[in-house]
């Protein structure tokens, strides 16, 4: 897992070519204007684009992906995101083709990241995530850009 400001992209130039098209496309456009939904920047990289209110952790589950980093950026707003780290492969058979599962079933407490607006997380295969979460603090929609990265 990282986690850095939007701005300190830069520091990340030794990721491999996709993270690059990834941090250009979310540096060089107006995220503030962007619709929700997908947004396609190259093969293998594209964006999903929400807003949502932040809820407790008890009413999500983790997430868990084989084929594509989570480049987590938000925009407005701020929330948390519970992650830990897992055995991907022991979850790969549940996968449906979308490269994402959901379970509850950790018993190991998650290291719990505060995300604020102009930040940015990039959560790889093999952690599980569970984000969106209510920091208490911020009350009301978040602005999110997830750009999903293929590794």
């Amino acid at each position: 897992m990282i986690k850095d400001l939007l701005t300190n992209t830069q520091r990340y130039q030794g990721l491999p070519p996709k993270f690059q098209e990834a941090f250009s496309w979310l540096t060089h456009s107006d995220l503030s204007t962007l619709s929700c939904g997908r947004h396609d920047i190259a093969e293998g990289v594209f964006a999903n684009v929400a807003r949502y209110t932040p809820v407790a952790q008890d009413q999500k589950q983790y997430e868990q992906h084989f084929a594509y980093a989570d480049v987590q950026v938000l925009v407005e707003g701020s929330e948390l995101i519970a992650a830990l780290p897992c055995d991907a492969e022991q979850y790969r058979a549940l996968d449906n083709g979308d490269d994402c599962v959901l379970s509850n079933s950790f018993t190991t407490p998650p290291s719990v990241i505060h995300m604020n607006a102009g930040e940015f997380c990039i959560l790889w295969p093999g952690e599980a995530h569970k984000p969106g979460l209510s920091d208490g603090v911020h009350a009301g929609e978040v602005f999110k850009i997830v750009v999903k990265v293929a590794v």
